[in-house]
């Protein structure tokens, strides 16, 4: 396997580390502080998810 495939894999994985801990940090989240939370979650998810089949066709 190849590099990229572990940059993808550790991308997904510490990604949905990082939303878990900034989710369990915010206790009272102000209006602004969800839209980002939500906009950074998003494009998160969006590229994890054109990673996979990318490195599937790869393989």
């Amino acid at each position: 396997m190849d590099f990229l495939f572990w940059l993808a894999i550790g991308f997904i994985i510490l990604g949905f580390c990082a939303i878990m801990v900034i989710k369990l940090v915010m206790k009272e989240p102000t209006e602004k502080n969800l839209i980002w939370f939500i906009c950074g979650t998003g494009v998160w998810g969006a590229v994890s998810v054109l990673l996979v089949p990318w490195l599937f066709g790869r393989l």
